[in-house]
């Protein structure tokens, strides 16, 4: 899990905060990502938001393909596709609901919290190193970053 505070849900704010993740991570070779399907429904200044949206994700996708990255849409309508993820992101939420709740909390504080809640995420077990009862030993999504 890697989580990026950004100040605006624009293509430049994504491509500034995926730069900031290539640098402390490495270039990935894919990208996976929903369609914003979320404005379906919404009226007509969103969808006129969403159509530039979509013209500046193809951008998006030309620009990440210099790189090496292909970004991998999931088909519309189709938020079970990104399982993984979208159990991740439920996470996220539950940490931040159960931890801050209302509370107001300035950009630097918000990004210290993000990456702590970045650190118990990656830091949970997934699988023990070994069948030995008594090694407590146990492999994390950190062992992978």
């Amino acid at each position: 899990v890697h989580l990026e505070l950004v100040t605006d849900y624009s293509a430049n704010g994504f491509l500034k905060a995926f730069r900031r993740f290539t640098s402390r991570r490495g270039i990935c070779r894919n990208l996976y990502s929903d369609c914003g399907t979320n404005f379906v429904g919404a009226d007509a200044e969103l969808k006129r938001l969403l159509s530039g949206c979509l013209q500046e994700s193809r951008n998006l996708q030309h620009l990440l393909a210099n790189d090496g990255t292909e970004w991998k849409f999931n088909p519309p309508g189709a938020p079970h596709m990104g399982g993984k993820w979208e159990a991740a992101a439920k996470s996220v939420k539950f940490h931040l609901q159960r931890t801050i709740a209302d509370m107001l909390l300035t950009y630097e504080d918000f990004s210290t919290f993000l990456t702590q809640v970045e650190a118990v995420l990656n830091s949970r077990p997934l699988s023990a190193f070994s069948e030995d009862p008594d090694d407590l030993t146990a492999l994390t999504p950190g062992h992978f970053i």
